[in-house]
């Protein structure tokens, strides 16, 4: 038969749940405390290619060169803004032409790789 714990033992294994569920909370408090950044993917036209369909497919280089375009406090004012950005998006491009692509990242996030690395 097991002895009833102590005072001692009873606060210690108090203090052990509390640091267990502040353990687990801790990524979500961050979460949701985190800015958002809309980061933008730039890429240039080469061709075009017909599909079976009738439609054309643009196809893009793959220079992957992305850029910081501006932060928000939450995921709903970065996201509004790429829909305005996504207004001004070229419907009908021609090779050469330059595209972009807004994205919203948590601040936390950097699309171009690791820092430290070849960019």
């Amino acid at each position: 038969m097991r002895e009833p714990l102590g005072e001692e033992e009873t606060v210690a294994k108090r203090i052990s749940g509390i640091v267990l569920a502040l353990i687990l909370a801790v990524p979500y408090l961050a979460e949701a405390e985190c800015a958002w950044v809309v980061w933008s993917n730039y890429q240039t036209v080469t061709e075009f290619r017909p599909q079976a369909d009738g439609s054309q497919k643009v196809m893009t280089d793959v220079s992957n060169r992305w850029e910081f375009e501006r932060a928000f406090p939450s995921y709903k004012d970065c996201n509004w803004w790429v829909g305005e950005l996504m207004k001004d998006l070229k419907k009908n491009p021609s090779v050469g032409d330059g595209l972009w692509f807004p994205r919203c990242l948590p601040d936390t996030m950097d699309p171009r790789g690791p820092k430290g690395g070849v960019r």
